[in-house]
């Protein structure tokens, strides 16, 4: 059985430039972190020459803490960035956060994976 997830990270509070950095940057963090997550930036417009300003997330959960802690840990340097991270069962919105909200992070994706 696949236990496998879809989440779309989508950025807020800049532009498409900024956004673009912000996927490019993440995605690096995310796939150092580990090696159990198929992490894709996306073109929003397919028809733009940007890099992608979403990224798409595919783990299952065992990869879940090290995304969020991932995830948490590049906050710490965005502050700024309120995200958007989607799945099939609905929407995490964060705005204003912290790298001490990665536990919460991972414990509401972890509720979104159990919804399977």
């Amino acid at each position: 059985m696949d236990d496998r997830q879809t989440y779309l990270i989508a950025f807020e509070n800049g532009s498409v430039a900024d956004a673009n950095r912000w996927a490019s940057e993440l995605k690096e963090r995310i796939l150092d972190a580990t090696s159990e997550a198929s992490v894709e930036q996306q073109r929003d417009i397919p028809y733009s020459q940007d890099l992608g300003t979403t990224l798409s997330l595919v783990l299952g959960a065992p990869a879940i803490l090290a995304v969020a802690k991932a995830l948490g840990n590049w906050l710490i340097l965005h502050r700024q960035v309120g995200i958007t991270i989607k799945t099939s069962h609905g929407e995490i919105i964060g705005t204003n956060l912290t790298s001490k909200d990665a536990l919460k992070l991972a414990e509401l994706l972890l509720a979104q994976q159990d919804k399977k």
